[in-house]
Parts: structure tokens; sequence; C-alpha cells
């Protein structure tokens, strides 16, 4: 396995990293406002249902091509293994992140049509 290809997936955990942290720090800025009574105004950064669909299908599409990853890895040689897991390990954390974002927006945007 040719080890070079791994620096456009470590890239993609690094922005979904620097992603998740402006997305968090969005998150709590929004429930801040919220508990304080401050009429939030719809946004470029507040939730939209586009937004969430489109999490939502990139972490099926993930989590798709995670299982055949990991399938594939299976039938694999044994010697092979070990390069499966440094492409499996970095997809697995995005899927993770994806989650978590999309847990986040689907929360904000509930609050925000409520009020």
């Amino acid at each position: 396995m040719d080890y070079g290809s791994l620096i456009i997936i470590i890239g993609i955990v690094i922005w979904c990293g620097f992603e998740y942290h402006k997305r968090e720090q969005l998150h709590k800025e929004r429930m801040a406002n919220l508990k304080q009574g401050i009429e939030l105004s719809p946004s470029s950064n507040s939730p939209s249902l586009l937004h969430i669909w489109t999490t939502g299908g990139l972490a099926i599409v993930l989590l798709v091509a995670l299982i055949m990853i990991i399938i594939t890895a299976l039938k694999a040689n044994p010697q092979d293994s070990l390069g499966y897991l440094f492409v499996i390990v970095p997809f697995l954390v995005l899927l993770i992140v994806l989650i978590i974002v999309m847990r986040n927006d689907i929360n904000s945007y509930r609050k925000m049509k409520k009020d």
C-alpha cells in the first residue's frame, strides 16, 4: 500500500477537526443566546435542512465506504491488514465527527424552529 496517498486522508481529517471546532463554537454561541433569551435571526451560520441532509448523506456514503474497506481488509493478506488499518481509522474518526456535527445541527434547527 502506498502511504503517500494517505496525505489526502490526513488532510481531510485535519480539515474535519477545524470544521468541527468552528461548528462547535457556533453551537455554543447559539445555545448561550437561547438561554439568555436573545432572539435568534436566521443567518448564514444557522443550520438549514439542506445542510443537515447533506451531512447525513455524506455520513451514509462514508459508512458504506468504511464497510467496503473493512470487507476488503478481511479478505486481504494478513501482512496488508496494517495498511488497511491506516485507512480505516481516519475514515472512522471522520464519520464520528460528521455524526456529532449533524446531531448538533439538528438540535439547533429544532430549537430555532420551536422559537
